[in-house]
């Protein structure tokens, strides 16, 4: 063996480990990321429903306010808004 040879196994056998030590800490923060992330999505979506939809929802059902049409009216033959607006080809020019 000459003097200042170093053999390749020792090295790569390191390399290795250390690979495999940043894949688990890789791993380890996504699953973190990931719990952070339902539990802030879960707050956030929560609060939002709890202090802006539902009171909105509560007093609008007090003052009898319906906010989707869901009751079926037999006499109607359509359930489609008409749009009222007459179609003028000169009102397409120069719209800026």
């Amino acid at each position: 063996m000459s003097k200042g040879y170093h053999y390749p196994t020792c090295h790569s056998i390191d390399m290795i480990l250390a690979l495999q030590i940043f894949k688990g800490i890789k791993r380890l923060l996504s699953l973190v990321g990931e719990a952070f992330r339902l539990i802030i999505n879960t707050l956030l979506a929560g609060t939002t429903y709890i202090v802006g939809i539902g009171p909105v929802s509560i007093i609008g059902k007090l003052c009898g306010k319906e906010f989707m049409k869901m009751k079926l009216e037999p006499h109607t033959s359509t359930y489609w808004d008409k749009a009222e607006t007459s179609f003028i080809k000169s009102d397409y020019y120069r719209q800026f």
